[in-house]
């Protein structure tokens, strides 16, 4: 996909892989519109990339309500005339025991992180169908491919069923000349801590055993997998090979992970965040 001339739109564009997507995107030819809760983070994102020559527009938008990906789609195409990617990258994350962590707030998560894309594809696939070609991009985690810990578990469930969403999206779309695209990040350096909530004993988030990377490298890859119609993004070395492991002997993966979790936890063991960068 040329993206010369495109239109993209970016939710939770206002920062972290959002706001690396957009000025990546950007960088590539494309105009982009930046859609974030925080609406004023929106606007400096744009800003940024019309400061470099390129054509964004910034807009206030709160995924969770029905009508908001319709507002969405209509303020693009008033503002470009067209629309030929969409990237739904809105995530929030919950920590706790799995049963300490209230109802409302599993809603919460469940609303923000999954239903959010439901709603984005009632709108855009449609579209994008009726016009014959276009490109989703979805950002998932490395959650949803392996587990870390026991204490997001809101998270890596709605992270995991956006990977499912992700396979059925492909297998619909592809054949029809819809792009699909399923981002796994592992740690990326991005502000997501400022909006979790804690429950109960929630211990430390320890992560995967991955480096923290900077999220311009996920923007890069983003724009890869749009112009090779490529479908997963793994955002580090070995990711591919651990979900396989994970899935080959469940119980043994688990079984790894409580103690490595416990050597970082205990000191015998460096954090992964302290790990070198691939």
């Amino acid at each position: 996909m040329d993206l010369t001339h495109s239109v993209a739109i970016v939710t939770g564009g206002g920062s972290g892989i959002g706001r690396a997507s957009a000025l990546a995107l950007a960088e590539a030819g494309a105009n982009v519109m930046i859609a974030d809760i925080d609406g004023s983070r929106a606007q400096a994102v744009a800003d940024e990339i019309t400061a470099a020559g390129a054509r964004a527009y910034g807009i206030a938008l709160d995924v969770t309500l029905d009508d908001s990906h319709a507002h969405l789609r209509d303020a693009a195409m008033s503002r470009f005339g067209r629309i030929d990617v969409v990237m739904n990258n809105v995530g929030v994350v919950t920590i706790g025991p799995p049963h300490e962590i209230p109802l409302q707030e599993w809603l919460r998560v469940i609303d923000v992180n999954l239903v959010s894309i439901v709603r984005s594809n009632e709108v855009f696939v449609p579209h994008m169908l009726e016009q014959g070609h276009g490109h989703l991009v979805y950002t998932a985690s490395s959650e949803g491919l392996f587990r870390a810990q026991w204490n997001q578990a809101p998270y890596s469930a709605t992270k995991a069923a956006v990977v499912a969403l992700c396979d059925s999206l492909w297998m619909y779309l592809h054949p029809l000349g819809i792009g699909v695209t399923c981002v796994a990040p592992g740690p990326v350096i991005t502000n997501i801590v400022e909006q979790i909530r804690t429950f109960g004993d929630a211990g430390p988030m320890v992560g995967p055993n991955l480096p923290l990377i900077e999220p311009d490298s996920v923007g890069d890859a983003v724009v890869r997998a749009i112009r090779d119609n490529a479908y997963m993004v793994y955002t580090h070395t070995g990711m591919a090979e651990t979900a396989a492991r994970a899935a080959a002997d469940r119980e043994a993966y688990l079984s790894g992970e409580l103690h490595r979790v416990a050597d970082v936890m205990s000191g015998a063991a460096p954090p992964p965040w302290e790990l070198a960068a691939d």
